[in-house]
């Protein structure tokens, strides 16, 4: 309505032609406007997930307070591991 009161009051002439026209565009525009939230949601989402990966890689490798060495003969608990296999791989052998 405000479309046509404006050219109504610019003296444009509306023809079947730019009335249906410009009904069609704002057919077209009024999907984009209604999928607008959801995409400012999920450009947030994108947002927050970047910054936690970046993050992530940014963190040193091992904190080297984080691990503590004790001498065996200290340490209260004694581990035994016996015909251990270790792989570093994607998959169960």
């Amino acid at each position: 309505m405000v479309t046509f009161s404006a050219c109504m009051l610019m003296n444009i002439e509306l023809t079947a032609g730019r009335v249906l026209s410009a009904m069609a565009t704002f057919r077209m525009l009024q999907d984009l406007i209604f999928d607008l939230p959801d995409l400012l949601n999920i450009i947030q989402q994108a947002k927050v997930s970047a910054d936690r990966i970046a993050t992530y890689l940014q963190e040193e490798e091992i904190h080297h307070d984080a691990i503590e060495y004790v001498p065996r003969d200290e340490s209260e608990f004694d581990i035994k591991i016996q015909d251990g296999k270790f792989v570093w791989s994607s998959r169960a052998r």
